[in-house]
């Protein structure tokens, strides 16, 4: 499905620099999260990126415009989709436990602060950047082409 090109491979790498910087952000957010150090080694060793953009093609940028609406009003975000279902982190959550505590951290007013909240819409906004840069690049017009 997605063409190989030069400007698609350097999109991939630039996904990757993007996502080992989230993490790095949500590992000063979160010091005491045993899953964040994992995943950083994970997106600098193992992970198919690739995969990984499609991935936030279809469970991210869907949420671009609700994500830019929570980022004025942090409110919204408590109960908005993104978090109910995973998507905020990056679209890559899928363990239900872990998408589970996360969605707990984010709503616990004394876990996260709005200035967390906004850091971590921030950070899931320029992942989606990237994904529709990529799905221009490659030839994806909608995330619901991507299977």
């Amino acid at each position: 499905m997605a063409l190989v090109t030069g400007e698609s491979i350097a999109l991939l790498g630039k996904l990757k620099e993007t996502l080992i910087g989230f993490i790095d952000a949500l590992m000063e957010i979160m010091p005491d999260d045993g899953d964040l150090p994992i995943a950083h080694v994970y997106l600098q060793t193992q992970a198919d990126y690739q995969q990984g953009m499609l991935h936030i093609v279809k469970k991210l940028v869907p949420w671009k415009s609700e994500l830019y609406t929570c980022i004025r009003n942090v409110e919204q975000s408590m109960d908005a989709p993104f978090v109910e279902d995973g998507s905020i982190y990056g679209g890559a959550l899928t363990d239900t436990r872990v998408i589970e505590k996360y969605k707990n951290m984010w709503t616990d007013p004394g876990q996260l602060t709005d200035q967390n909240r906004v850091a971590i819409m921030k950070w899931s906004c320029m992942l989606i950047r990237v994904a529709e840069q990529y799905m221009e690049v490659v030839g994806i017009n909608s995330p619901d082409d991507v299977q």
